[in-house]
């Protein structure tokens, strides 16, 4: 596959010209690597992530977080110049596709709503609705029946495989109508519950956030990087099954990242 038709089918899904303003989605490296026979996929452009892609062969890498999302100068010694020059050394792309990839309810941002059986689905923010394209920061969509709080939270704790997580608010007694948005994405908290969400789920919480939040309604905090991890996952996984049936012959390989927030629990 060659490489710019590669990034013209990423970019259906992640369309640059609808990331925010403040973002630098799109292609980061420009590699010489004309045909793509092997395509990584990762949430970070971190050193360790980059160099076992490269060791495995990838000619094009994609992540979902981008290198830096304000111009700066490859001059100091650091891991973003190191992650440039792995990737040059390589002749290989890099490739991120941050909001344009968030804002698209019909792509893998929605795997969550999926997983929860949500109906209806809108975006908190909506930024397009053309009438056939409904763009968008945060999601937010019903259930179809009432479930007691209890039963939600574990089975959000099963489709996230973890146990533990930080919430703020009054727990309702029954959820109906559900918010989230990956990422930090704690400034849609306000509209979300606007809407009428029972519950509202992102990452990134912050103690002045909390406070004002507390008044809103029963929020959760599964970290930054869960959501998005397991977005680029199923963004993978997609792309795999969609090249397979168009008989692309690519090799696509998911590279696990490693949460840098992690809970340590002391006897005392």
């Amino acid at each position: 596959m060659k490489a710019e038709d590669l990034i013209s089918y990423i970019e259906e899904i992640a369309d640059p010209r609808f990331s925010a303003d403040w973002d630098s989605s799109g292609l980061h490296i420009l590699g010489d690597r004309r045909e793509i026979k092997r395509l990584a996929i990762a949430l970070d452009p971190i050193e360790n992530t980059i160099k076992d892609a490269l060791l495995w062969g990838a000619d094009f890498i994609l992540t979902h977080h981008p290198t830096t999302l304000s111009p700066r100068l490859p001059n100091k010694d650091n891991s973003f110049t190191r992650v440039i020059k792995m990737v040059i050394r390589k002749d290989a792309w890099l490739y991120c596709a941050h909001t344009s990839l968030d804002v698209n309810l019909d792509g893998p941002v929605s795997w969550l709503a999926k997983d929860l059986g949500l109906r209806n689905l809108t975006p908190i923010e909506p930024i397009l609705d053309d009438g056939n394209l409904l763009l968008g920061y945060g999601i937010v969509g019903d259930i179809s029946d009432k479930m007691e709080i209890s039963s939600f939270l574990h089975r959000l704790a099963s489709i996230l495989g973890r146990s533990q997580f930080v919430t703020v608010g009054k727990e309702p007694l029954t959820i109906k109508k559900i918010a989230y948005c990956p990422g930090s994405g704690m400034s849609l908290a306000k509209r979300a519950f606007e809407l009428g969400s029972d519950i509202f789920i992102s990452g990134d919480l912050k103690y002045h956030v909390a406070q004002s939040i507390e008044e809103l309604g029963f929020t959760i905090d599964v970290g930054h990087f869960i959501l998005e991890e397991i977005m680029m996952q199923r963004f993978a996984e997609t792309l795999k099954r969609e090249f397979k049936e168009k008989n692309i012959n690519i090799e696509i390989k998911f590279f696990k990242g490693l949460d840098p927030i992690s809970i340590k629990e002391v006897l005392i």
